[in-house]
């Protein structure tokens, strides 16, 4: 079940936009349609890397050992 305090920060935290929005929405006004829609899909393409770690379970595994780090670091 769902702890209270995480549900109140939750309901809070989630409905603020981000700065990938500012970026987004701010740029249409000035650059135009085109070029707020590339901002949108530049800041979305920037959660890539983290959704794949995470479906690898590479972060798991930096978190289980920060010794395994330099082997990763090789290999990137």
């Amino acid at each position: 079940m769902i702890a209270t305090e995480f549900l109140i920060a939750s309901l809070l935290v989630v409905p603020i936009p981000g700065t990938g929005v500012a970026f987004a929405v701010s740029t249409g006004p000035f650059l135009g349609e085109r070029a707020s829609l590339f901002a949108a899909l530049g800041c979305a393409a920037g959660l890539v890397p983290h959704l794949l770690a995470t479906a690898l379970g590479l972060a798991a595994l930096l978190d289980r050992g920060a010794d395994l780090l330099p082997h990763l670091r090789g290999l990137g």
